[in-house]
């Protein structure tokens, strides 16, 4: 997910996680994997503060579409409502 620097302070990546986790609750997901690059240092502390945790590339599942700029990867439990 990308979100332009000028709407970040209006919490739009906020809210698009929020519909995400939502989807996955009611879609019955139990976890949520992301990769991501260095580089993106904003993106990385908003997964950390969003309850993600960072994992090994070779924690992921075997079927994730990783992309060949990806070497950050994080996960999420999907609470349970």
């Amino acid at each position: 997910m990308f979100v332009a620097p000028e709407f970040r302070k209006a919490k739009v990546g906020a809210a698009l996680l929020e519909a995400l986790l939502q989807f996955a609750q009611r879609e019955h997901f139990s976890e949520i994997y992301l990769g991501t690059n260095e580089v993106f240092q904003a993106a990385q502390h908003f997964y950390q503060r969003n309850n993600f945790i960072e994992i090994k590339k070779n924690e992921l599942p075997a079927d994730f579409p990783a992309l060949a700029v990806d070497n950050r990867f994080y996960k999420r439990q999907v609470m349970k409502t």
